[in-house]
């Protein structure tokens, strides 16, 4: 295998470069740490970054949300959501990732978790776990959230050159922004952002 877990595993568990990574694709003015008063009412989410060889390159899952999805529509992310009370942020992961995509926790194996990322317009904190699987049995389990499973070939995009920029619409307004270009998809935000600090640490 050209991407092991023995080659990946070490690489994520390095000191993560955090706000340094998520800069390189943070849209112009985007707030990257919460404020005192916000840190008060934040809300906890996390993402599941699943990481495959797949055609002898490095694969990871994302979802293309319901374009009739109040929040984010049509947008594209990792699987995840919200915590449930009580609950890890590891298994929040784990639980939303099979709502989402049918993931199996025995089809996996979570190696490391990325550093935290504030979302200003939802006042949340994302926690990425990454994990390695060798399973491809994923499936839109939830077609009201899910519309796509993409593909996304992290190896194509481990030079410096890798990000792009596109034009985005959002509420009825439009702005260019930072983004990795994939399939005629556009992947930004919190999402590009995440992956950037990922593909840091993998270079």
């Amino acid at each position: 295998m050209l991407f092991s877990k023995e080659s990946i595993e070490p690489k994520l568990n390095r000191q993560l470069p955090g706000i340094e990574a998520h800069k390189i694709m943070s849209p112009k003015g985007r707030e990257l740490t919460a404020s005192s008063e916000d840190r008060k009412h934040t809300k906890d989410s996390s993402v599941l970054i699943l990481l495959k060889e797949h055609n002898n390159k490095l694969i990871t899952y994302l979802t293309k949300r319901n374009a009739n999805m109040r929040n984010h529509p049509g947008q594209i992310g990792f699987p995840g959501g919200m915590r449930d009370k009580d609950e890890s942020l590891q298994d929040t992961a784990i639980r939303e990732t099979n709502e989402e995509v049918g993931f199996e926790k025995n089809n996996g194996r979570i190696i490391s978790e990325l550093s935290p990322l504030f979302v200003p317009v939802s006042n949340t904190i994302i926690h990425p776990f990454t994990a390695i699987t060798n399973s491809d049995k994923l499936f839109i389990n939830s077609p009201d959230e899910v519309e796509k499973i993409i593909k996304f070939p992290i190896s194509d995009f481990l030079s410096a050159d890798s990000a792009s920029s596109a034009t985005v619409y959002v509420n009825g307004y439009s702005a260019r922004v930072p983004a990795y270009v994939y399939d005629d998809e556009i992947i930004w935000g919190a999402t590009s952002m995440i992956l950037a600090e990922l593909i840091e640490l993998l270079r």
